[in-house]
């Protein structure tokens, strides 16, 4: 307890723990283990206090887990009905550059690849905002025990995993208007009025 406190030089018997510990512990040293102390101390308060508050991280899994699809359904939607808006307005240019010689993969691919940018995007952005909201909401909430237990690696695999489904959903939600575009004769676009 002293060492993790800084009061190890206070004890008693502190001239015979100080070599012992340092033989022990060889490379790391006696102010490394003082600090993995103190952050093990700072996790078990972070541990206490989530206790306290009664928040068990397993209670509401299923439910997550349902706002989540539902969520990511709503986005795909959201996102199929801005391509398809996309490719309504562009009827004609499409049907021009299909009669300028453009092939259904050409038009399949620009379509995709527009959609993937914007996904890209908003991906990005929703990661930046996730990241800042949780680490705001946290500092607020626990204060200087969560920055001391900041979970880098979690919180940048999450923002990593969040960029990469906004990018596929983005993708695979532009695969039915890009499918449209790309089967559309150009005869039938050039008659509808813009």
């Amino acid at each position: 307890r002293q060492l993790g406190a800084g009061t190890l030089a206070t004890h008693p018997r502190a001239s015979e723990a100080v070599p012992a510990i340092t033989t022990a512990t060889g490379d790391v040293g006696i102010d490394a283990l003082a600090g993995e102390l103190r952050r093990r101390a700072g996790l078990s308060e972070l541990g206490a206090t989530f206790s306290a508050i009664g928040f068990d991280p397993n209670a509401s899994d299923r439910r997550t887990f349902w706002l989540v699809v539902l969520s990511l359904l709503v986005c795909i939607v959201g996102i199929v009905n801005t391509m398809m808006m996309a490719v309504t307005e562009r009827f004609r240019e499409i049907a021009t550059m299909k009669c300028l010689g453009a092939m259904d993969s050409f038009i399949l691919k620009s379509f995709l690849i527009e959609s993937g940018a914007m996904g890209a995007v908003g991906a990005m952005l929703g990661a930046v905002i996730g990241v800042l909201v949780v680490l705001l909401q946290a500092s607020g909430r626990f204060g200087g025990v969560f920055w001391s237990a900041l979970p880098i690696a979690p919180l940048a695999g999450a923002a990593g995993f969040a960029l990469i489904c906004g990018l596929a959903l983005s993708i695979l939600g532009a695969l039915l208007p890009a499918l449209k575009a790309a089967r559309m004769h150009p005869i039938e676009a050039m008659r509808v009025d813009a």
